[in-house]
C-alpha cells in the first residue's frame, strides 16, 4: 500500500480494491490529495477476480493504466468447460463488439489489476 499523504487530504477513499484505487487515481489526476484506507494490510491473496471487462479497460485508458494491464494479462485466453463428460473449449476473445477497442475479456489476477492504479495515484500525488 502506498504511503499516505501527511496532513489533511481532500478525499478519503475507503477500500483499496480495483474500484477504490481507480477512484483515487482519477482524483489525483484532477489534482486532489487522496488517502486510501483498507482493512486489508496487503493486496488480496488469493485473487478475488480474474477477468477485466472491456468497459473497465476503456475507463482506465485516460489514466494511463490500460496498456500496463494489457501487457500483464492474457488477451487470448480460453476456458475449458466440463459438461456431461465432455470438455468444451470456449474463447474469451474475438467477440463481435464493434463499440470497443477491447473486444475480449482480459485474464488477469486482481493483485495485478490493483498495482497500476496504486502506482499511478502515488506518482500523481507526489508530483503535486
Amino acid at each position: 500500500m502506498p504511503t499516505a499523504p501527511a496532513g489533511p487530504v481532500d478525499v478519503l477513499v475507503v477500500g483499496a480494491g480495483p474500484t477504490g484505487l481507480t477512484l483515487a487515481a482519477q482524483l489525483a489526476a484532477f489534482g486532489a490529495s487522496v488517502r486510501v484506507v483498507d482493512r486489508r494490510g496487503a493486496a488480496a491473496r488469493p485473487s478475488r477476480a480474474l477477468l477485466v471487462q472491456p468497459r473497465t479497460l476503456e475507463v482506465l485508458r485516460p489514466l494511463g493504466v490500460t496498456q500496463t494491464l494489457l501487457d500483464r494479462g492474457d488477451q487470448a485466453a480460453r476456458v475449458r468447460l466440463h459438461l456431461d463428460g465432455r470438455e468444451v473449449s470456449v474463447p474469451l476473445s474475438g467477440f463481435a463488439l464493434d463499440d470497443t477497442a477491447y473486444p475480449f475479456l482480459l485474464v488477469l489476477h486482481q493483485a495485478e489489476v490493483d498495482t497500476p492504479p496504486t502506482q499511478w495515484a502515488t506518482s500523481a500525488s507526489r508530483s503535486r
